[in-house]
């Protein structure tokens, strides 16, 4: 059991947060750091690398309709990507669909599909 006393990531200062995000890769920052809980998305709102991402690049990374499912929940609220690269990837039309469902009120203008299966 977690000692009552030991730090978790909501107890932080926002400059440690934002130290271990520097070390993160931009697609670990969008899928596993927010959208835990509301502080968190404050905090990583506030980052001034995810502030600053445009493009979204997740060409041939084996994802299928459940990854896509998670990219699409990832997306539904982000103010900032414009270009999504989704080339070389299985999403098939129901990983389409919960992109297209995400993606009609959203800053994507963009989104590159190759051998789309």
């Amino acid at each position: 059991m977690a000692d009552k006393n030991s730090p978790s990531l909501l107890t932080l200062s926002v400059e440690l947060i934002f130290r271990i995000l520097d070390n993160l890769h931009e697609s670990t920052i969008l899928f596993s750091m927010h959208n835990v809980c509301a502080q968190l998305n404050t905090t990583t709102d506030a980052y001034h690398r995810y502030q600053a991402f445009t493009t979204l690049g997740l060409t041939n990374n084996h994802i299928g309709a459940d990854g896509a499912q998670r990219v699409a929940e990832t997306l539904r609220n982000n103010t900032t990507i414009t270009t999504l690269k989704l080339g070389g990837n299985q999403l098939g039309d129901k990983g389409a669909q919960y992109l297209a469902y995400a993606l009609r009120n959203n800053t994507v203008t963009f989104i590159f599909f190759s051998f789309l299966r």
